[in-house]
């Protein structure tokens, strides 16, 4: 951390229509036969079992004269191709329950990967797949109701909304650098619900001592105030927005009671706006001094993130600005521009990113352009 979901269901009857006579009593007998027949289906539909399984591929090339990259003769500047991502998605369902598992192949620098301070090391810095399987979601859920689930095993702190998205539906090839330290997952139990216009989640987790008796808890809070809202924080650009204005804010809170740092905790307030093409994106986070030692900074970061986008071809081409503060030792920001092209909305598209990065520290100093393709199923 310092360094850091095919249904099939198969009915088959005997008899037909020929068998039935001109008289009244065989065609009521016939009607009661097939209105017993659709009670039959009814119940089975309701007790129906089975599984989909869905993924994606991203692949990058990335190009920096600023940054280099170690290899046998030593150091040569950044400019290669990589695997970001290769994503496999497992969803089963048995009745009120289902699990969920998404696994991902092993890169070096991916949603896990190592970071440079506060800094994610630039896109496409890693060397390729290896041949480990790791896995990333891994819960099984109740629904109680239609508004209640019940949540237990390996999932995201529901502590930061933009934290919850897959990268296959990033508007820029990387997450915030505030997003990609919250994605962290971690093994625990969460109560969540849906209400009309408003969401909450609230989590136990085992937090930094892993199986330790000192537990983290975080929650949230989302509040679609305007137009059918943006999902909490789910979308991320114009693409996919309903029509007309829509507007969500949210709330979340982190606290561990962790007996080798001091009391870690955290808040956040997060905005997302979308008006036909003209979308906008704000997130503050705020870390007390336990982050701050965990991080190695003086003080605990309070990290802002502002985005805007304009999608000036509908559904197809849409171009983005990201400016992050990153509130550390250094005085890091981060300039992102990118413009997307939408083949197939989020399952197929392509992206372009050049990134300005400005820090008192000269290995972190410069500036990268990125290509990224992205394909789901």
């Amino acid at each position: 951390m310092n360094k850091f979901v095919l249904s099939a269901i198969a009915l088959t009857t005997a008899g037909g229509l020929a068998s039935a006579g001109t008289g009244s009593e065989e065609w009521l007998t016939l009607d009661r036969e097939i209105e017993s027949l659709a009670s039959a289906q009814a119940a089975t539909t309701t007790s129906t079992s089975g599984f989909t399984v869905d993924g994606f591929l991203r692949t990058s090339y990335v190009n920096s004269s600023d940054y280099s990259v170690p290899n046998e003769a030593g150091e040569n500047d950044l400019g290669g191709f990589s695997i970001d991502n290769v994503r496999v998605d497992v969803t089963g369902t048995v009745g009120d329950y289902m699990l969920y598992v998404q696994l991902e192949g092993a890169s070096l620098f991916g949603e896990s990967g190592p970071t440079d301070g506060l800094l994610p090391y630039p896109i496409g810095a890693g060397y390729g797949t290896g041949g480990s399987v790791y896995v990333l979601d891994a819960y099984a859920a109740w629904n109680i109701s239609d508004q209640f689930r019940l949540t237990m095993g390996q999932f995201r702190s529901p502590f930061l909304g933009t934290a919850q998205r897959n990268e296959n539906e990033l508007l820029f090839l990387d997450r915030t650098v505030v997003g990609h330290l919250w994605s962290q997952r971690d093994q625990g139990v969460m109560l969540s619900g849906q209400y009309d216009m408003l969401g909450w989640y609230i989590a136990g987790q085992n937090g930094i001592d892993t199986l330790g008796d000192d537990l983290s808890f975080s929650g949230r809070v989302s509040f679609d105030a305007m137009g059918a809202g943006t999902g909490g924080a789910g979308l991320e650009g114009a693409y996919g927005a309903a029509e007309g204005t829509n507007l969500s804010f949210g709330a979340g809170y982190y606290w561990d009671d962790d007996s080798v740092v001091d009391d870690l905790s955290a808040w956040n307030l997060e905005g997302t706006l979308v008006m036909g093409p003209l979308s906008a994106e704000a997130s503050y986070v705020d870390h007390d001094d336990g982050f701050g030692t965990l991080l190695g900074l003086s003080s605990g970061p309070a990290i802002l993130a502002l985005t805007g986008g304009f999608m000036f071809v509908p559904d197809r081409w849409e171009a983005a600005v990201r400016w992050e503060d990153l509130d550390d030792d250094d005085d890091t920001s981060v300039i992102t521009l990118g413009v997307n092209y939408y083949a197939v909305g989020h399952d197929a598209k392509w992206q372009l990113n050049y990134a300005m990065i400005d820090s008192d520290a000269d290995e972190v100093d410069g500036d990268y352009l990125g290509i990224g393709l992205t394909v789901g199923v």
